[in-house]
């Protein structure tokens, strides 16, 4: 019986350890996750209007990604 409440409280030092990254991980990026909600949603409604245009703003987006990303965070 020791050992099952050993490991369980174990268990729930990982979970806690667990929880403490994840929320400094989400409030250390919270811009960039409403970021990519916004680009989500863009993307999604265009998708309902038009698939040949969801690939065009798919594109449009990858291409400023791809320039954000060599221009910013490659220094």
């Amino acid at each position: 019986m020791d050992k099952i409440k050993e490991k369980w409280t174990d268990m729930k030092a990982k979970i806690r350890k667990i929880k403490t990254k994840l929320r400094k991980n989400i409030s250390n990026n919270k811009a960039e996750i409403v970021f990519f909600m916004g680009i989500i949603s863009i993307l999604t409604a265009t998708f309902l209007v038009n698939k040949i245009l969801f690939l065009y703003v798919l594109g449009i987006i990858l291409i400023g990604f791809s320039l954000f990303i060599a221009k910013f965070i490659a220094k």
